[in-house]
């Protein structure tokens, strides 16, 4: 009933995390799990965006923390 493993979706997780520079100037890089980072962005709102522009390019569920 229901449950067909061959339709299983695969979950893309994907990691925002604050990063300072030497003059405590704060950026915000994006990436994906078990990869390297794939975007450094100024503000937070940036980094959001650039993860909704990359979940809507594809067919898994995707999470970000």
């Amino acid at each position: 009933m229901g449950n067909n493993s061959s339709e299983k979706s695969t979950l893309e997780k994907y990691y925002i995390a604050e990063k300072f520079d030497e003059n405590r100037n704060i950026s915000f890089n994006i990436k994906k799990a078990n990869e390297k980072i794939s975007g450094n962005f100024k503000d937070f709102s940036d980094a959001l965006l650039e993860f909704i522009r990359i979940s809507e390019k594809t067919n898994n569920e995707t999470r970000v923390w």
